[in-house]
């Protein structure tokens, strides 16, 4: 090869600077191309001059002149990624799937300036980790790579690392993260990692606490882009670094009082934004800002509260003496039927906890808790997307003890009801409804040989389930509740009174509100089985290759060329004189399956006609 070098040297002294990526150029070395990626040398010819190249993405023994190699092609080391990822991709992928941050600190060492823009990595991983994969590895190798102390952004250069062999000071750390963010929201996550700091550290970085109250104080007052509750955020961590100083908080502008009062009813909105440590702050802030009304409005919050807020929210109310004032709440909230799936599934999780005894007394735990608890499964199913978990339905089928302690004061009629509930919930697969309905006949032996049994029989085949969207399911969901909550009841109260009338026998208000009972108990019946026999179908799951419920279908008549339109939606939904089909329907019978161009027999007037399938489309797709 050396004869080579002497060669191009000699018919191209121009390159004489760039005699040392020349002598790389050996036969075997490995480049990379801009556009055809990877390649590999494979002889040099002097009497063409041109280099013969095979690229992997490229064309293969492809002949290029040293002048045009040494601008467009870099000349790969043994040890680069892609040179390993080319003789071993499946090691190479291992090793980068477990550790990649030591794959990333090689490839920053072995540059000769120690520094690597993020798009370059990006370039040099996206092959080796799989197009389809990349972006979730790279979302989660960044946070990886702002964790270690040993790859650190470069100053004044954005999206650029480095590899920094002696790992910096946590003080010169938090300096530097400080400096290089640009948005409010970046300054503001860095500064409050001081608040943690201890005593020594905090010493040391003290000097620069004006510096970063007064980038606080322009996010606060100048940021539009930042909402009100990033703002009081910034406030809370502003007014932490006064204290630390000695500061009297007393004239500071703007006061976390002020930025609160900013929100007006919008609290909850408020503290969705804060991060879950400052939510204590926050409640006292509240209060000290509605001194009259501080009460009504953390209720509002607490109705409305999930996770950590809700117990945070509690707390603050048995702090200031006001266990009484939450129960009441409480059970205001059942009879409303307004308590939401987060409350009760914080009020089963504490009903056992001493400190919580006089806010989850034994009047809340009972039939019409278990009643709202089927009711908020149920509209967390139906509102869900994809397989997201329904947390207060795996609470209920975990917790072996609460069913009995739910029915400790029902009737056998009222655990009959719920029991009913929970077979038609969909919150629960066939399996777990059987284990849940043990529990109901251990404290109701009675209830086995209710219709539940016969329904559990027949609906357990996979083949018995039609079909619904969940925006029919819930209508008739709705249908059974209003039945249930308001019609029901509403008619036992007119029995009732009209029994008051007198002598039954001549009470025609009696006899119509008794035919109106068995009418509306039938329907009861009737809603029941219906509802306990369906199962939501996803329409995200129709494509447009084959006819199923949730496609738009465009057919052609054979003879007249006339096209029409109709949409195969669920068991519930048919709609004729909007063209929409139930899929039981004869002619969604004969579509669904169909692909395109197949021909389907529609019957008008007992008149058999020949359509063609024109095309197929999601409905998702046209009502997005």
């Amino acid at each position: 090869m050396d004869n080579a070098i002497e060669a191009i040297l000699r018919k191209h002294p121009v390159l004489e600077c760039s005699k040392e990526k020349i002598e790389q150029m050996v036969d075997s070395a490995y480049c990379l191309h801009a556009s055809w990626g990877l390649g590999k040398i494979q002889s040099y010819d002097e009497v063409s001059d041109r280099f013969a190249i095979d690229f992997e993405e490229g064309p293969k023994n492809h002949l290029m002149e040293p002048e045009f190699c040494i601008r467009k092609l870099e000349i790969l080391h043994e040890q680069h990624l892609l040179v390993r990822f080319h003789r071993d991709p499946e090691g190479l992928r291992q090793q980068v799937k477990e550790d990649p941050i030591a794959v990333i600190l090689q490839m920053l060492r072995e540059n000769h300036q120690k520094e690597v823009v993020a798009s370059e990595i990006e370039r040099n991983f996206r092959s080796i980790v799989g197009v389809n994969t990349y972006r979730n590895w790279w979302n989660r190798t960044k946070k990886l790579i702002a964790e270690d102390a040993r790859i650190r952004p470069v100053a004044g250069k954005a999206n650029t690392f480095v590899v920094c062999e002696e790992p910096m000071s946590l003080v010169a750390e938090l300096l530097q993260q400080f400096d290089l963010h640009r948005d409010s929201i970046g300054k503001i996550t860095v500064v409050e990692k001081v608040l943690s700091l201890s005593d020594e550290y905090r010493r040391n970085i003290m000097c620069h606490f004006p510096v970063f109250i007064e980038a606080l104080q322009v996010a606060i007052i100048s940021d539009s882009r930042l909402p009100v509750g990033k703002k009081l955020w910034a406030c809370f961590i502003r007014d932490g670094l006064l204290q630390m100083q000695g500061e009297d908080l007393e004239f500071i502008e703007p006061s976390s009082k002020s930025i609160l009062l900013e929100a007006g009813n919008n609290l909850g909105q408020v503290v969705e934004l804060l991060p879950t440590g400052y939510i204590d702050q926050f409640l006292n802030l509240v209060a000290c800002a509605y001194p009259d009304e501080w009460e009504d409005r953390c209720a509002q919050l607490l109705k409305n509260s999930a996770g950590k807020f809700t117990n945070e929210c509690v707390s603050f109310f048995v702090e200031r003496g006001c266990a009484e004032a939450v129960a009441a709440y409480f059970m205001r909230w059942l009879r409303e039927r307004t308590l939401k799936a987060p409350v009760l599934y914080w009020i089963i999780k504490n009903r056992y906890v001493r400190r919580f005894a006089s806010v989850i007394g034994e009047h809340l735990i009972g039939v019409e808790l278990l009643r709202a608890i089927f009711c908020a499964i149920d509209v967390e199913v139906l509102h869900s997307t994809g397989n997201r978990r329904i947390l207060l339905a795996e609470l209920l089928s975990e917790d072996h003890s609460l069913i009995q302690d739910l029915l400790k004061s029902a009737s056998a009629e009222e655990a009959r009801d719920l029991a009913q509930m929970l077979w038609i919930s969909q919150g629960f697969n066939a399996l777990t409804k059987k284990s849940l309905l043990a529990r109901f006949i251990k404290a109701f032996p009675q209830v086995q040989s209710l219709v539940i049994k016969d329904v559990q029989k027949d609906a357990t085949r996979e083949g018995d389930f039609r079909k619904v969207t969940r925006e029919s399911m819930e209508a008739k969901r709705k249908e059974y509740e209003d039945l249930v909550n308001r019609r029901i009841p509403q008619n036992k109260q007119a029995i009732q009174v009209a029994r008051e009338h007198g002598d039954l026998r001549e009470n025609s208000e009696y006899k119509m509100a008794r035919q109106d009972q068995e009418m509306l108990m039938a329907l009861k019946v009737q809603l029941e089985q219906d509802l306990a026999r369906v199962q939501v179908v996803d329409l995200e799951e129709a494509n447009s290759d084959v006819i199923s419920i949730g496609s738009v279908v465009k057919l052609r008549h054979k003879d007249t060329q006339k096209i029409e339109e109709y949409c195969v939606l669920g068991v519930w939904d048919g709609d004729p004189e909007k063209n929409i089909l139930s899929y039981e329907s004869p002619l969604g019978q004969e579509l669904i399956g169909k692909k395109v161009g197949q021909s389907v027999l529609r019957t008008v007037d007992d008149q058999a006609a020949e359509w063609t399938v024109e095309g197929i489309e999601r409905w998702v797709d046209r009502v997005k």
